[in-house]
């Protein structure tokens, strides 16, 4: 009897068998899985939003430097929205981040005695270099274009006519940035410029002349 007693103690006290191992192993293993993708995700999320808010900040900059250059001839001797009317601005190449921090003093080197001329070299040098936005995987560049450009609109003879516009013509920007290799898109439309219709505002104030008013 003492012998029955003692054999069964010994079952009680054994070990988890093979099978049980593994099957802990296996659940243990999904767990760390599903943190592992959970983490993941975590950091692409993160590093999309970062991406996204420098898209905003960089789309902003560009239309208050068109707004505020807007009276400011080029060397072309068009104001600054004639201009980019004609000369669309677009990059979808891109260079190496730099490597060391003297290398990112490059916005604004030889600057020129005419303003829209370095605003427009301060954005391509934004939009080719990593500085401030990914460029991509490689083989993803042509997806991750940034624009600039400026449709004027008027009653004729312009790129967009709507009869509904008094003024002579008006300006309005339009900036483009596409991030996370093209899935991701950063607009703004913006009323940079307008040319006041004079034949207009002397038929207007004869009316009111007329009417009292």
């Amino acid at each position: 009897m003492n012998n029955f007693h003692k054999k069964k103690k010994s079952i009680k006290e054994l070990g988890l068998t093979l099978i049980e191992a593994l099957v802990s192993t296996a659940l243990v293993g999904i767990g760390f899985v599903a943190i592992f993708q959970m983490v993941n995700y975590s950091v692409q999320s993160i590093d999309v939003s970062s991406e996204r808010t420098k898209a905003n900040y960089l789309v902003s900059m560009i239309a208050e430097d068109i707004i505020g250059n807007k009276n400011t001839l080029h060397s072309s001797g068009s104001k600054f929205s004639k201009h980019l009317t004609e000369n669309r601005i677009m990059n979808s190449g891109c260079i190496e981040r730099p490597g060391n921090k003297s290398e990112l003093n490059t916005f604004y080197k030889d600057q020129k005695n005419n303003a829209p001329e370095n605003k427009i070299q301060k954005w391509t040098e934004v939009f080719k270099s990593q500085k401030l936005i990914k460029c991509g995987a490689a083989g993803t560049e042509t997806k991750n274009i940034k624009t600039v450009r400026i449709f004027d609109m008027c009653k004729s003879d312009c790129t967009v006519v709507n009869e509904n516009i008094y003024d002579k013509v008006m300006y309005i920007g339009r900036v483009q940035i596409n991030i996370n290799d093209g899935k991701k898109r950063k607009y703004l439309y913006f009323q940079s410029n307008y040319e006041i219709n004079q034949k207009e505002d002397s038929t207007t104030e004869t009316e009111d002349a007329a009417t009292g008013s």
